[in-house]
């Protein structure tokens, strides 16, 4: 296949990307001719869809600098990991922090947050590697669920604002993510505390909220395999949809047909993510959401008869 004929089969449909199916069928063909299809992203930007495809594995970027870790085992409400960045100063006067809020698999589960460091972000981090922001991962309890046990909503409504206060956190660049179950509940605690976060992103994390207009002007990036048996992919083609009708204004989805659950692999490795990530702006978000605001419906304009 010919990178023409790529482009053309992935294009979305009806607004949806390809089926698992098809995705397979895809790579099969590409295999074929002695390529490999190893990423495709699709970016919606105001309605805008742009289309980016990688031949083979690429080059990855793993998150520059270093970090330094601190596991707090009887925090309040929850165990946690906190990462400082290079250069990180708690008593600087007046410096303040990108904070992301990273929440973790069904696997990490417990009261041991050095079980936090197997996987994901601060699996990434605890290599010696580093973000340009700080990094805080609670802990949900090991009989608990962070997406299926309202409880732990409950909960980070305290523990979030209360972590924000505690670190020298700039109110305008808060992220949100997660894999897995923390991808599920990524997407809960945005619908549920919007003007909080500038920007999210999930990796293999589904949502069944049916209205998404919550979050319409939060930038969002999405990471999922097509051979995920856990989280199915699609649930990709369900979110969309939503993304769609709600008239989201920036959001990303990097696909991945030789992939399966563990995505995050991939997320977190991301040539382009924490670029992203840390370019975001909670008070964008405002400005875009009162220039909606400020924009009438076309029949509202016209002049009375």
């Amino acid at each position: 296949m010919s990178c023409w004929e790529v482009l053309e089969e992935l294009q979305p449909h009806l607004g949806n990307v390809p089926r698992k199916e098809r995705w397979q069928e895809i790579a099969k063909r590409m295999e074929a001719d002695g390529k490999s299809l190893h990423e495709v992203t699709y970016t919606w930007n105001e309605g805008e869809l742009s289309l980016e495809v990688g031949l083979g594995a690429g080059d990855k970027r793993l998150v520059p600098g270093t970090s330094r870790i601190h596991l707090v085992k009887n925090g309040e409400l929850y165990p946690y990991a906190v990462f400082y960045p290079q250069g990180y100063d708690a008593q600087e006067p007046g410096r303040k922090w990108p904070l992301i809020f990273f929440f973790h698999g069904i696997g990490e589960r417990g009261d041991d947050p050095a079980i936090l460091l197997r996987e994901g972000l601060p699996y990434e981090l605890a290599q010696g590697r580093g973000v340009d922001a700080l990094v805080i991962a609670p802990q949900c309890p090991a009989n608990s669920h962070w997406a299926d046990q309202e409880d732990e909503l409950i909960k980070l409504r305290r523990f979030l604002p209360a972590m924000i206060e505690k670190y020298p956190v700039d109110p305008d660049r808060i992220y949100i993510t997660g894999l897995s179950m923390g991808g599920r509940c990524a997407w809960k605690v945005a619908l549920d505390m919007p003007d909080t976060f500038a920007a999210m992103v999930v990796a293999c994390g589904r949502t069944s909220e049916s209205d998404l207009g919550a979050i319409r002007d939060m930038p969002l990036w999405m990471f999922h395999g097509v051979n995920d048996s856990t989280t199915s992919f699609d649930n990709i083609n369900a979110i969309l949809p939503r993304l769609q009708a709600s008239q989201h204004r920036h959001y990303k989805l990097s696909v991945y047909p030789q992939v399966g659950h563990n995505v995050w692999g991939e997320a977190y490795t991301h040539m382009g993510v924490f670029d992203w990530l840390l370019t975001q702006r909670r008070s964008r978000n405002r400005e875009f959401a009162a220039g909606r605001k400020n924009v009438l419906p076309t029949d509202a304009k016209k002049k009375p008869v």
